[in-house]
């Protein structure tokens, strides 16, 4: 699921970098982004939440593989928003199925705030590590 998502996620911040790109949309503000997502809240759900069906895990993947997976992804995608510095990342969006229109910007954080969601589950099913 992990890597499914993460990797729809660097999909759609290429898709948005190149039309802003396109564009020569360049960045005045430097405003603070950190609230940007603070009405989402999307790393404190406590419920379960069901994932849409195209990024539900199909079991076909080794923990192994999925975290060398995730690593190159995030990697290709730390770096494109990086060659994307000085764009204005907040004049494009793309709809998130649940959260409505985002911006590049937004789905980074969103991408980032999704992980650690995930991992406050993990750690939490795991339990106290025994010594």
């Amino acid at each position: 699921h992990l890597v499914l998502v993460e990797e729809g996620s660097g999909r759609v911040i290429g898709t948005l970098i190149r039309r802003i790109r396109e564009t020569g949309t360049l960045e005045t503000s430097t405003d603070s982004l950190l609230h940007s997502l603070d009405a989402f809240a999307v790393w404190t759900v406590q419920r379960p939440v069901q994932a849409p069906v195209h990024v539900q895990p199909q079991g076909t993947m080794s923990a192994t593989d999925a975290v060398e997976r995730l690593t190159e992804i995030r990697t290709r995608t730390v770096a494109a928003l990086h060659e994307a510095s000085g764009l204005a990342l907040h004049s494009a969006t793309h709809p998130h199925p649940v959260l409505g229109p985002l911006s590049a910007y937004q789905w980074a954080l969103f991408t980032a705030h999704h992980q650690r969601r995930h991992v406050a589950q993990m750690r939490q099913l795991a339990g106290p590590l025994s010594a």
